[in-house]
């Protein structure tokens, strides 16, 4: 397998207001190969988030990155984004690299349909007619297993549950069939039963689109469930990076193996990490 994304030596500041910089992230490096599903692991304020909106290049203005974040293309040349335009950013967010945020109902406008939100993304990205959007749009609500999407594309993200409303952000995120899709705590605002829903689907859309992924929770029986290997983050630094397997049966790091401990046990280490 190939490299999508190398993350090398990236680091992350911002300013304080005795003029020693904060660093959320340090010095991290990483890869995500394509097709594979990496988990960004680590407590509230570790650097996952940081970590994503870096490689999105949504960092707030006050942000310093130093460091390179390389996506490479259909014809083998990478791309550097750290220090691009946002208007050169653009044009690879939502067509190469998406995300699904943690809060559906605060990234949906409440005023328009949910179907004219999803064909606005492939409009933005790809153009074409209305017709060609609206068409894109429903295939990827139909992706997602929405109801009638041709129905459901007239409705208001308010008439959906949580739940629906995060499959409405994962078609969103796959209308332009993207190379890379980060889901930030993407199940973090719902119940269990729910939760195991999107994580089938975030399994099955892997799948059939081979798009890369990358998963940022700070729940270890959740990344258990969808990724290939797992990068442990605290304080902004690599704790050890590991397939889902090992990390389970064999961690490295002392603060691996207290977030084990402190997780629920609902974890098989002998099913190489699988939920019971």
């Amino acid at each position: 397998m190939n490299d999508l994304i190398t993350v090398e030596d990236l680091t992350i500041t911002f300013p304080t207001a005795d003029g020693e910089p904060a660093v959320v992230v340090d010095g991290l490096s990483f890869t995500i190969e394509s097709g594979e599903a990496l988990g960004l692991v680590g407590e509230s304020g570790s650097g996952k988030s940081m970590t994503a909106l870096a490689i999105m290049g949504l960092l707030p203005p006050a942000a310093q990155v130093t460091g390179s974040i390389r996506l490479a293309g259909p014809d083998g040349e990478e791309l550097e984004l750290v220090g691009r335009s946002d208007r050169q950013l653009r044009r690879i967010r939502g067509m190469r690299i998406s995300m699904v945020f943690q809060d559906p109902l605060s990234s949906l406008n409440p005023y328009y349909t949910v179907g004219d939100q999803v064909a606005e993304a492939y409009r933005a990205h790809r153009g074409g007619s209305r017709a060609d959007a609206r068409r894109a749009a429903i295939a990827a609500m139909e992706r997602v297993h929405l109801r009638e999407p041709a129905r459901t594309y007239h409705n208001y993200p308010l008439q959906f549950s949580g739940g629906m409303r995060q499959r409405i952000m994962i078609a969103m995120a796959l209308v332009c069939e993207p190379q890379l899709v980060i889901a930030d705590e993407p199940t973090t605002a719902l119940d269990v039963t729910v939760q195991a829903q999107v994580l089938d689907l975030i399994k099955e859309v892997r799948e059939t689109t081979r798009a890369s992924l990358l998963f940022i929770t700070h729940d270890l029986a959740v990344v258990s469930r969808v990724t290939d290997r797992v990068l442990v983050l605290n304080q902004g630094v690599r704790q050890e990076l590991s397939t889902t397997r090992e990390l389970f049966t064999d961690p490295q790091s002392a603060y691996t193996r207290m977030l084990i401990d402190a997780t629920p046990r609902l974890i098989d280490p002998d099913q190489g990490g699988e939920t019971a």
